[in-house]
């Protein structure tokens, strides 16, 4: 079985344990049909001393983390160690003349620098999965506003890939429009099916919106909440459910509701198990972000039959259709608020069975772990 080397620029640690979980689940995917070594590099203000961690997810993925301290005053110098931990890294897993025949970056920067490296010293060809917003023209702070040094980076870093495999349509035309001469395919996020599943929907005389993210001001909470607050005095019977960690902002904005936190239900932070409990007992999720890539919480929400409203940026109009939810433009709030209505009065044309059979026949990982492998049996062909 062939040896192929992942190198993320994000993934879970305990500098977070959320950053980057949906690479997690697409090494989980690919190493149902090939060997993976991964190795991770992250810089973090959480710790006080160097952190190593060597696990085996599973029988062909394993997994050799490092966790450095950070150092604020002087940032560059992060970017070495990165570097230099790397390396250390690579040595421990390939000794002698072993190598990797095939590297697998996850997100552009900073481990497309390595494998740029790797490639130029080794001759090892390198693939791209981008999942990054950055390139999505609908983030003010994207790419296409960087400086000529930053652009030319990426630039050497794109076009010496093998492949690149944005999980979007929308990403892959935003990176051909960036880097014309990039190959690119299409390959999605994944859906942990063993969590994210239809049950059985219990009525209990509530309707449930439900909203599940990290609360930062990309996500647009506060506008979710004056819309249900609307939503609240016409119908009686609804309620949001907020589930992860609040922000400042979230809490002070809370604080000054009346008459109706009795229908907020905060959950904070929970485990994954625990946020696809949640969305199984909801009737609607609603994410309302000012952009986006290609959610994974929305994939989650429709495997488990749950029907969408969402803002109509970056992937998601790939996501919905008339079938399993409603697409709003983004910033519109009596939009949201039509369509939440909507939601209550025509929830019967939704059918959870065929919402989340679809979804599920899309976004399980045999699916995407066979297409991974496929891109690596076409790059592997040619050399």
């Amino acid at each position: 079985m062939r040896d192929i080397l992942w190198i993320p620029s994000w993934y879970p640690s305990i500098h977070s344990i959320q950053n980057g979980d949906f690479i997690e689940r697409h090494a989980m995917a690919a190493s149902k049909y090939t060997n993976i070594v991964l190795i991770h590099i992250q810089s973090s203000n959480k710790i006080e001393t160097i952190l190593h961690k060597n696990s085996r997810k599973c029988e062909n993925l394993f997994e050799k983390v490092t966790i450095f301290p950070a150092v604020n005053y002087f940032r560059l110098f992060n970017f070495f160690r990165y570097f230099y931990y790397f390396n250390k890294a690579f040595k421990v897993c390939y000794l002698k003349n072993k190598k990797p025949c095939l590297i697998h970056v996850h997100v552009s920067y900073k481990a497309g620098l390595i494998a740029l490296w790797l490639k130029m010293r080794y001759g090892i060809p390198y693939i791209i999965t981008e999942h990054w917003s950055f390139f999505n023209l609908g983030n003010k702070n994207n790419y296409s506003r960087c400086n000529i040094f930053t652009k030319l980076l990426y630039r050497i870093i794109f076009n010496n890939s093998d492949y690149v495999l944005p999980v979007s349509e929308n990403l892959n035309r935003q990176l051909r429009l960036f880097f014309p001469k990039i190959i690119t395919s299409t390959i999605p996020n994944v859906v942990d099916n063993k969590l994210f599943f239809l049950k059985e929907y219990e009525d209990n005389n509530k309707f449930t919106f439900i909203h599940v993210s990290s609360f930062v001001r990309l996500k647009n909470p506060v506008s979710i909440l004056e819309t249900f607050i609307r939503l609240r005095k016409k119908y009686g019977f609804v309620e949001l459910k907020l589930v992860g960690p609040l922000t400042n902002e979230l809490m002070d904005f809370m604080g000054k509701i009346e008459g109706i936190k009795d229908a907020i239900n905060c959950t904070g932070s929970v485990s994954h198990d625990l946020v696809a409990n949640e969305l199984q007992s909801a009737n609607v999720f609603v994410l309302y972000s000012h952009y986006e890539n290609l959610p994974c919480v929305i994939a989650e929400s429709l495997c488990c039959g749950v029907p969408v409203i969402s803002s109509s940026v970056g992937g998601v109009p790939e996501m919905i259709t008339e079938e399993n939810g409603i697409l709003v433009p983004p910033g519109d709030e009596d939009a949201l608020y039509n369509a939440m209505e909507s939601m209550i009065l025509n929830y019967k044309k939704y059918d959870r069975k065929k919402i989340s059979e679809t979804a599920q026949a899309k976004y399980n990982p045999e699916v995407t772990g066979k297409q991974i492998v496929e891109v690596y049996e076409k790059v592997l062909s040619k050399k």
